[in-house]
């Protein structure tokens, strides 16, 4: 590899570990939460970078291929992230539901002022 294509991989690898990182990094640590972003963008990404490993795997070319691989695992741990924090939460949902209907969780009282 000559410099320019090294500066490629080095720049794009980095641009998505630092990136993406830091998005999984945000979904897990506020609180679990997933619901500032949209699904859509990161899996048109991740289909993206697919082909653009694919292509560089089946024309040897390294600097598409190792440019394509940390986006690909970490676009993959984001669109994981967001359906498993949404199931999460309507999991939740329907727990506090179900708790409502059987009365188990109290009702907020109104007072009314005499």
């Amino acid at each position: 590899m000559d410099t320019s294509e090294v500066f490629v991989v080095v720049s794009t690898i980095l641009l998505y570990l630092v990136g993406f990182s830091a998005q999984v990094w945000k979904n897990y640590r506020d609180p679990k939460s997933t619901e500032a972003i949209h699904p859509l963008l990161y899996f048109l990404g991740a289909c993206s970078l697919v082909s653009m490993g694919v292509y560089g795997w089946i024309h040897q070319n390294n600097v598409l291929l190792w440019s394509a691989v940390p986006g690909i695992g970490l676009g993959s741990i984001i669109i994981f992230q967001f359906f498993h924090y949404k199931l999460k939460k309507r999991q939740i949902m329907k727990n506090l539901m179900l708790q409502n209907l059987r009365g188990r969780v109290p009702r907020p009282t109104i007072h009314e002022s005499s």
